[in-house]
């Protein structure tokens, strides 16, 4: 009899790309054995056998102060509560502040690799013409949280995220202005959300004569609003410290969808999100500055076990970059 040897799981290879999926406890529906945070050490677990990192993202008041298992992911990011968070609204504005802060303290307790935090989220399209009102005190919230998190002892990097226009930041140009800002604290960067940025070129077509007169001179437009342009473009003149990775179509702008994968060869769809080409594109931009990047599947909602699937089958195409 043959002897039987005993098959290692599939361990994804770590180069300056590291690989990692979201997790929520807005996701625990569909996760009903890895519910957060009682159950973070199966899910680290499924994760460092994978050769993965992990994101979490606390909602709800929920927090999380340790679970086993860390020392063995490759990577761990904090996605800083966005549920109910509005600090524009004067109305909750202390306790949006409140609960930000302490799921920082909880990821400098974890000694987080990073935090990811999203600036200005109002979305109000009667409130237009407030933007840059809202933007400026965006600003000074985000620095003072900086400044909080510096004093605490916070050692990994403060990361901000792209969002889906009217929000900031949401435009080539806007990102580019929030890493000027950055460029006083030494440990902070871009987050780049694919699908927000993808989701936003609808949002901008929907309200094309507004964006042409408070942006005239945006990438976007000299793009004709095609997004693999548009991606290129902003490749060109950034380079992310991390990705938030989704799938996404034009029916109902799913944007956190599990990834989609499509060959490089077929036309690009602006229909679809080809969440493959997005991150060979955004593989070879860390490769050629030579920059370690986080890549989290953020298909929140779906079962871990697949995203963990998705994202082996999505690191072939950033192998021999």
């Amino acid at each position: 009899m043959g002897q039987t040897v005993e098959r290692k799981p599939e361990i994804l290879e770590q180069s300056k790309i590291f690989w990692g999926i979201a997790a929520s406890n807005l996701g625990n529906l569909n996760n009903p054995n890895y519910q957060i945070p009682e159950k973070l050490d199966r899910i680290s677990n499924i994760l460092s056998v994978a050769g993965m990192g992990l994101e979490v993202q606390p909602e709800q008041g929920i927090h999380i102060f340790s679970f086993s298992g860390r020392e063995n992911l490759s990577f761990l990011g904090i996605h800083l509560p966005a549920q109910g968070i509005n600090l524009n609204d004067r109305s909750i504005l202390d306790e949006s502040r409140q609960k930000i802060m302490q799921v920082i303290l909880d990821g400098i307790e974890l000694k987080a690799d990073y935090l990811c935090y999203h600036m200005q989220t109002s979305d109000y399209w009667d409130r237009i013409d407030k933007r840059e009102d809202l933007i400026k005190e965006s600003y000074d919230e985000a620095y003072q949280l900086m400044v909080f998190a510096g004093q605490k002892g916070f050692s990994g990097k403060f990361l901000i995220e792209n969002l889906e226009y009217p929000k900031y930041p949401s435009t080539l140009g806007e990102m580019l202005a929030v890493r000027e800002f950055l460029s006083i604290f030494p440990k902070s960067g871009i987050l780049f959300d694919v699908a927000h940025q993808w989701h936003s070129q609808y949002l901008i077509r929907e309200h094309q004569k507004d964006f042409v007169i408070r942006h005239p001179a945006d990438i976007y437009l000299k793009t004709n609003g095609a997004y693999r342009a548009y991606l290129g473009a902003t490749l060109k003149s950034l380079t992310p410290d991390a990705v938030h990775i989704t799938g996404g179509n034009e029916s109902g702008i799913k944007t956190h969808q599990m990834p989609e994968i499509i060959s490089e060869m077929e036309q690009s769809s602006e229909t679809v999100l080809d969440t493959g080409y997005a991150v060979r594109q955004i593989a070879s931009a860390a490769a050629s500055a030579s920059k370690k990047m986080y890549m989290v599947n953020e298909a929140i909602g779906y079962p871990y076990d697949d995203m963990v699937k998705a994202n082996i089958s999505l690191s072939v195409l950033t192998r021999n970059l």
